[in-house]
């Protein structure tokens, strides 16, 4: 599975030791937790974090129309566009 995943797709090259193979496990265990890092940082960067219904008074927000979250933000008066889906 680990070779399928840090292959190219041609197999002609390929670690043929157990040392090899363990060395090659480890590059690509590390090459897949740097690339979940990264997105993981990425993600939480634009994302929005609130601690109160207050913190989103005066921001413009979007929801699908009859979602949980349009009406929860309506029922509460935060101003929030709807969209239909």
């Amino acid at each position: 599975m680990l070779k399928m995943i840090g292959s190219a797709g041609y197999g002609d090259i390929f670690p043929k030791t157990t040392i090899g193979r363990c060395y090659a496990m480890m590059w690509i265990l590390i090459g897949i937790n740097a690339y979940s890092y990264l997105t993981a940082a990425m993600t939480s960067a634009s994302s929005l974090s609130i601690a109160s219904i207050d913190d989103l008074k005066g921001l413009k927000l979007a929801a699908i129309n009859g979602s949980v979250e349009h009406e929860v933000t309506f029922s509460l008066g935060v101003e929030v566009h709807a969209f239909k889906f």
